[in-house]
């Protein structure tokens, strides 16, 4: 209904968050899948563990739509040697994710399309769309792109 569409951007357009993501959506409408850029502090505490348990040796770490960035933050804490490299596609939530991990000189925040080199771990969390009614409203095929771009990176 169009009246409910216009309540959520009205919702969105009070609030500067609100207001980068209305301006993700406007000029990313095609690429972003993420009904949401919210995330929280070591969310996945139990998979974050785990995987530093199997791969403590683990040298680069890749954060695929790190958000911004308090998943890097719960992998440093894990994996104090690593080589984190956040890959994140909205522009505000990497530059938060750049602030964040401003004194942390082992930790890279890029653009997905920037990805290179080889990774021990991938972490790719949250990152599709939860609402599969908006990616066929906005006709978008871009998902399968997105995992087949990480799928031929050179190993």
């Amino acid at each position: 209904m169009l009246w409910v569409r216009v309540l959520d951007v009205l919702r969105l357009a009070v609030t500067a968050e609100g207001r980068a993501r209305l301006l993700t959506l406007l000029l990313y409408r095609d690429e972003v899948h993420q009904t949401t850029p919210y995330t929280a502090e070591d969310r996945y505490p139990e998979l974050f563990d785990f995987v530093a348990h199997i791969a403590p040796g683990a040298r680069r770490i890749l954060s695929f739509g790190c958000s911004t960035g308090e998943e890097l933050s719960a992998l440093r804490v894990r994996f104090p040697a690593a080589e984190i490299v956040g890959a994140e596609i909205n522009p505000r939530s990497r530059r938060v994710a750049a602030g964040r991990m401003a004194s942390d000189a082992e930790t890279m925040i890029i653009q997905p399309q920037s990805l290179a080199g080889r990774f021990d771990v991938i972490f790719a969390l949250a990152v599709f769309q939860r609402e599969p009614h908006k990616v066929e409203e906005i006709e978008t095929q871009d998902c399968p792109r997105a995992i087949g771009s990480i799928a031929s990176m050179p190993r």
